[in-house]
């Protein structure tokens, strides 16, 4: 047996319930089909995603094989290479750049030192030097020391240099 009111016996009160029963049925299985095909377009759209993703992941393999086949064939070259004497290098650089151009004899060092990619090295040599010459005009003069030098310099003959050579000593 079913709990079914026969046709003949519903009210009019009961008839109208069924309607807005059945709209707001047909309201939800609206709502519910449109969940469903947002789901699906957002279900296509992280598939579109994750092959998007792998490509990328593959592309980016292929690159890192590319690269360190790259740096190996560095390190194979660099290994193969022939060891350079930078100082006569350096010698021949300076003796050609005094005689092409005789008017930079003054810079030909510099040069050659630059160009031979030898900076670091360089640029720790004039410091130094530049060091040396400043301690030896603090020679001639206290206020020459307080004002070419605020960090104190090896070599200073004035109280403030010598006591800080100390210190670090």
């Amino acid at each position: 047996m079913t709990d079914r009111i026969p046709l003949d016996d519903l009210t009019s009160d009961q008839l109208d319930q069924l309607y807005a029963d059945l709209d707001r049925y047909e309201e939800v299985v609206g709502e519910l089909n449109e969940a469903n095909t947002t789901l699906q377009r957002e279900a296509a759209r992280g598939d579109r995603l994750y092959h998007s993703r792998n490509r990328w992941a593959d592309h980016a393999g292929r690159l890192q094989e590319r690269a360190l086949t790259a740096e190996a064939r560095v390190r194979e070259l660099e290994a193969a290479a022939p060891e350079v004497d930078r100082r006569s290098l350096h010698a021949q650089h300076v003796a050609a750049l005094t005689d092409a151009y005789p008017d930079l004899r003054h810079t030909a060092d510099h040069i050659a030192n630059l160009v031979l990619g030898v900076r670091d090295e360089h640029v720790r040599e004039l410091e130094q030097r530049v060091a040396e010459l400043t301690a030896g005009q603090c020679t001639h003069a206290l206020a020459v020391c307080e004002q070419h030098h605020r960090v104190p310099v090896t070599g200073c003959p004035y109280p403030r240099c010598k006591a800080a050579a100390a210190r670090t000593a």
